[in-house]
């Protein structure tokens, strides 16, 4: 991951990145959630504004696909605010 992400990481840092986080293993409102639980702080996240791969999103509406996450949505709605 160190040599995946150097060039990503060194963006960051001379951004002034203090926190980061890869959201492709827990999702980026899991993650979000749990940066925001840590810190005392609350996020908002504009969804229009979030890039998607061309046809992910009618993949992740489809209960066919993905079960366990469609069962789990419904758990997530108080916390996320779908």
């Amino acid at each position: 991951m160190t040599t995946l992400n150097a060039e990503a990481s060194s963006a960051a840092l001379e951004a002034g990145a203090t926190a980061a986080t890869d959201v492709t293993g827990f999702g980026l409102l899991g993650h979000a959630h749990e940066l925001c639980e840590a810190s005392g702080c609350a996020a908002e996240v504009d969804a229009a504004a979030v890039p998607a791969i061309e046809g992910a999103l009618e993949i992740a509406g489809d209960e066919r696909a993905f079960p366990r996450e469609q069962a789990e949505r419904g758990s997530c709605r108080d916390v996320h605010g779908f």
